[in-house]
């Protein structure tokens, strides 16, 4: 019944946001379906959210009123406009196009009951390594708070500070439905990988989609939602070439068959070496692993986390870059109400991944101004102008729309040491944020066993666009403009002298590693710049004189691929850039389908995010790559996936002009690749459930109930109380302890907020623009973790608790553990001296304070 109610309100957003949708996706062949539901969700959660942000109880009954009040009324409204066009529009599309709408909703229905599948043997909210209890904390906050922001259950008597969105959506869900929150976890979820399947199809199918190419649209759609949702990366078959190898101990312990250690140590291929100050402050040399995690692993961890609810929203937005590439008229020619519309819900989904997984603003944002910039180069020339402002105009409207978040969100990255030589206004602020890779960088064994499949892709259509060009007859290089020749290959020439000379001086220990970085950026300007500008020289034509280019673009790659800094990515990435943005330019003369060019934009914004991320990382408490890799890999797997899904198809076709045994050869590596990435999923899903052993339905709590029973019973007690008398719930004091454990049980699965729950890794970060705020979660740590239930001072326990304005305390099963410290019985029952007993039931007690 609960699945039932659930999907009948999915399918009646989903509905409710097409004619928006319909309107807005006009050049895709489905007009946008298979994205209603994400912008459905968008608009519904941020109408209810910026009410309860101006003053609006977030409540089961606002957000149905207000819910009602924005579709009835946005839909009403287009509706009605024109005489009713529009339903006679919606009318003739329904009937034309309700093969692919019912196979947009079969793949959306096939996905989310897969996913319910695989919960019902893993449906734990719990710690364990993973961020379950965080997200459930945050997100049962919203749930049990009428003001917005939420308050922090982990940190009494404060609000969250995180990008938490994504934790309002399921709530908005949930108030609803009025499902019970541990049933929504598993059903937001299974939603989420739903509606990332559907909109992965529907974007792929848009991309191939002609006249006479329908079948290989599907193809396309389904390979995209193949890539995104089921496949994982290659390092699945260096396990099983060389089983159980490492991290053994994180698969599940299922060590006796090492074949099936697979759901955890793929997402940790690369393995950076560098130096740091120890603690002695002698310079050492540590090992230290990154985080490379893919989709379907997010999907098989489970945890509710931003980044994997930002999934569906990163494809809505490349499927609104697609509809303006592909729209004969570019947006900045049209009138100007429909340029605001564009900005208005571009902004909203712009400014949403802000809010949603702050992480994707850069990304969503490059992705739109680079279809910008490029519909506006195809039509001959670049009105800067007039670009610059609209996207400055998209950036303010984008964050304007969010400000109440804004204006209460305090962003946690950054370190407060920086070098000396950036201790300058500005550069200050840039050095806190933004830390310089000067160790060796990523191994090009570790980025193909991570984007091998896809680069097998990117290249082969690369290959096949590139080739008409060494088919070409050309011209001399010294036919072109004379100065802008000698110009450009005099800055090749620097470029590629400076890239061989800082090798030589590296080699030979004559320049460290963050000079030689220097040196090397310098290089890389010069060689680029020269490489572009080479391309302008010689092809004044577009189609024509592209031969030079070529030859050179596989010099510069072959060169770069032995760079000073060890960064043997740098070449192949740097042929992508180069490669892509040139066919780009020579697509408005040699009239290639949008669909490439578009596949081309992709291939050309992956570049342009992986290349930085090789010399920079956003700085964090961890002072490495690990979750730059985390944050950026994951959108790049995403958006790669469209590229190389309609690239393998596009090849395929151009296959049948090779010559035999190349044709063969070609379609055996992409067999082979794609079945290789499958053996993740199905492995990987048989580790993570061992071996599916055990059916137990969508209760994310069943395991408390089964693991800790008088602590459930008297968790429920909690929860009861709450639900009768709202002004129940207040500040609770239980055992603290370390992240990613079962500390913070209490407040997190009862909705109480608690003195504090895991400090380290989650509350001392998310504080960490004030050391002040810094200190006091540690000292609230130590009181928690041991004091208050160890010391018999019963005075400077009342006052402390008192301080704090704790109302409860409780003693269950992880309180009692502390025995084996040397707590004794008498210790944990002194609080009976000060405040009355509340709950006695099988060795768990709750006290209160009168």
């Amino acid at each position: 019944m609960e699945i039932l109610i659930w999907l009948l309100l999915i399918e009646g957003l989903w509905l409710v946001a097409f004619p928006l949708t319909f309107l807005l996706f006009r050049w895709l062949p489905d007009r946008g379906f298979a994205f209603s539901l994400i912008a459905g969700l968008l608009l519904g959660a941020y109408a209810v959210w910026l009410g309860g942000s101006i003053g609006l109880p977030f409540n089961p009954l606002t957000t149905w009123l207000v819910s009602l009040a924005v579709f009835v009324g946005l839909n009403g409204w287009l509706f009605w406009r024109k005489e009713g066009a529009l339903r006679r529009q919606l009318w003739a599309c329904f009937r034309s196009r309700w093969g692919l709408m019912l196979l947009e909703q079969a793949v959306f229905l096939f996905f989310f009951f897969l996913m319910i599948l695989f919960r019902n043997y893993l449906p734990d909210i719990r710690g364990q390594g993973q961020e379950k209890f965080s997200d459930f904390a945050i997100y049962q906050g919203l749930l049990h708070s009428t003001t917005l922001p939420p308050p922090d259950l982990w940190l009494s008597g404060f609000t969250v500070n995180y990008y938490y969105f994504s934790y309002f959506i399921m709530a908005y869900l949930t108030h609803l439905t009025g499902i019970a929150p541990v049933v929504v976890h598993n059903l937001f979820l299974a939603t989420i990988y739903g509606m990332t399947a559907v909109s992965s199809f529907g974007l792929g199918y848009s991309m191939m989609r002609g006249r006479r190419a329908k079948r290989a649209a599907v193809v396309v759609g389904l390979l995209a939602t193949l890539f995104i949702c089921l496949s994982g990366n290659l390092d699945t078959m260096r396990q099983l070439a060389r089983p159980g190898e490492r991290d053994l101990g994180l698969c599940n312990g299922l060590v006796a068959d090492n074949s099936q250690c697979f759901w955890w140590t793929p997402t940790r291929v690369i393995y950076e070496i560098h130096p740091v100050i120890n603690a002695q402050g002698v310079e050492e040399i540590i090992s230290t692993e990154t985080i490379n995690e893919f989709p379907v692993f997010a999907f098989l961890l489970g945890d509710v986390h931003p980044h994997l609810v930002a999934f569906p929203f990163l494809v809505l937005a490349l499927a609104l870059a697609l509809n303006l590439w592909r729209s004969p008229r570019i947006l900045l020619d049209q009138p100007a109400k429909v340029k605001m519309a564009y900005l208005g819900f571009i902004a909203l989904l712009l400014g949403g991944t802000y809010f949603l997984n702050t992480w994707n603003y850069p990304t969503v944002f490059l992705i739109i101004s680079t279809t910008l910039f490029w519909q506006e180069w195809r039509k001959g020339s670049v009105y800067w102008r007039r670009l610059l402002l609209y996207l400055a105009g998209l950036v303010v409207v984008s964050l304007t729309l969010y400000a109440p978040f804004l204006l209460t969100f305090r962003p946690f990255s950054g370190q407060p040491d920086i070098p000396p030589a950036l201790n300058y206004p500005l550069l200050n602020t840039i050095g806190k944020n933004i830390g310089l890779v000067t160790w060796e960088r990523t191994p090009l064994g570790q980025h193909l066993a991570i984007f091998g499949l896809f680069d097998f892709g990117l290249f082969s259509l690369l290959v096949i666009l590139l080739r008409p060009y060494f088919q070409t007859d050309t011209a001399r290089l010294s036919t072109a403009k004379p100065r802008f020749s000698r110009l450009a290959l005099s800055l090749l020439a620097a470029g590629l002298l400076a890239l061989m000379g800082n090798q030589l001086l590296f080699n030979w220990r004559l320049v460290n590693l963050l000079l030689s970085l220097s040196l090397g950026l310098l290089a890389l300007g010069l060689s680029t710049g020269g490489v572009f500008l080479v391309a302008q020289a010689a092809m004044p034509a577009g189609y024509q004189r592209a031969k030079q280019v070529i030859l050179l673009l596989g010099w510069v790659g072959l060169t770069l691929a032995g760079f000073a800094l060890k960064t043997e990515t740098l070449g192949p990435l740097l042929i992508i850039l180069t490669a892509s943005g040139l066919l780009l330019q020579f697509g408005r003369a040699n009239r290639q389908p949008s669909g490439t060019t578009f596949c081309l934009l992709l291939i050309f914004s992956t570049a342009l995010i992986l290349l930085p991320l090789e010399f920079f990382y956003l700085r964090d408490s961890f002072e490495n790559r690990g979750n730059s890799l985390l944050k950026y890999y994951i959108q790049v797997w995403i958006v790669v996936s469209f590229a190389a899904a309609y690239g393998i198809v596009r090849v395929a076709q151009a296959a049948k002009r090779f010559k035999p045994g190349y044709r063969v050869l070609w379609l055996v590596e992409a067999l082979l690749l794609i079945a290789f990435s499958l053996f993740y999923p199905v492995i990987g899903s048989m580790a993570r459930t061992y071996l599916f052993a055990e059916y137990q339905g969508l209760n994310g709590e069943l395991w408390l109930q089964r693991e800790y029973p008088a602590d459930y019973a008297a968790i429920v007690w909690l929860r009861q109380q709450a639900e009768r008398d709202p002004a129940f719930r207040a500040p609770i004091l239980e055992i603290a302890g370390q992240d990613f454990s079962e500390a913070a049980r209490v407040s997190t699965f009862a909705g109480f907020p608690t003195l504090i729950g895991w400090a380290n890794l989650h509350e001392k970060l998310w504080r960490a623009y004030d050391p002040a705020l810094q200190a006091e979660v540690l000292r609230r740590f130590s009181l928690a973790s041991g004091y208050l239930y160890s010391t018999d001072d019963l005075a400077e326990t009342e006052r402390i608790l008192k301080s704090y304005n704790i109302k409860y305390l409780f003693v269950g099963a992880l309180e009692r553990s502390l025995k084996g410290e040397g707590v004794t019985e008498a210790q944990l029952h002194k609080f009976a001296k000060f405040m009355q007993v509340v709950y006695d039931k099988d060795n768990v007690q709750i006290y209160a304070f009168p």
